[in-house]
């Protein structure tokens, strides 16, 4: 997780992450869910690898930002794809 700090993202650390279903077929999809503090969300979220039983680590490199300005940080991290947060 990444919040601004002198117009730069920095990292943040949330204690509690999982994804639902645990276990995907190829092509399916599932929701990745992140606990954190309601008075300081995160401003962008970088997913840069999921890890595969089977595979071992994939590349991702998406960053998923919460506003028009954060996506524009978020182009500073060199990420192969930028979409908005659905909710915070």
């Amino acid at each position: 997780m990444l919040n601004k700090h002198e117009g730069v993202l920095k990292t943040r650390e949330f204690k509690t992450e999982y994804v639902d279903p645990i276990e995907l077929s190829p092509g399916s999809s599932g929701t990745f869910v992140s606990e954190f503090d309601r008075h300081s969300p995160p401003q962008a979220v970088l997913i840069t690898f999921i890890e595969s039983s089977e595979s071992g680590l994939i590349p991702v490199n998406i960053c998923y930002a919460s506003s028009v300005e954060n996506r524009e940080l978020c182009k500073t991290l060199s990420p192969t794809e930028i979409r908005a947060f659905d909710k915070l």
